[in-house]
């Protein structure tokens, strides 16, 4: 299902770790998907994925890159709003995609 998304989307987890950090609890899980650092920057807190304490909480985005630039289609923080999307939610969220378009194997 993963490499079928792939062609509608990009999908990478960002993290506030150091990449090696992060490519090491990939692999204790067995994870394969793309990490993105997001150390030293404020992108954590710009998405809205900071809480008051400045601790990073879990949340989806949905984002579209457009001819004047990157827009956000749909934001989740899983810790303020108390809802985690499932993978259809998340499927759903993707613009101009439809489930049926997803091989789901």
């Amino acid at each position: 299902m993963r490499k079928s998304l792939e062609k509608a989307a990009s999908f990478c987890i960002v993290g506030p770790d150091e990449p090696k950090a992060q490519a090491i609890y990939a692999k204790k899980r067995g994870w394969s998907s793309r990490f993105v650092s997001a150390k030293g920057t404020s992108f954590i807190k710009d998405m809205g994925f900071e809480g008051e304490a400045g601790d990073p909480q879990p949340g989806v985005s949905v984002l579209k890159r457009t001819k004047s630039g990157i827009s956000i289609v749909k934001h989740v923080n899983v810790m303020r709003d108390g809802d985690c999307p499932s993978v259809l939610e998340v499927i759903w969220m993707l613009p101009g995609v439809k489930p049926a378009d997803i091989a789901w194997k």
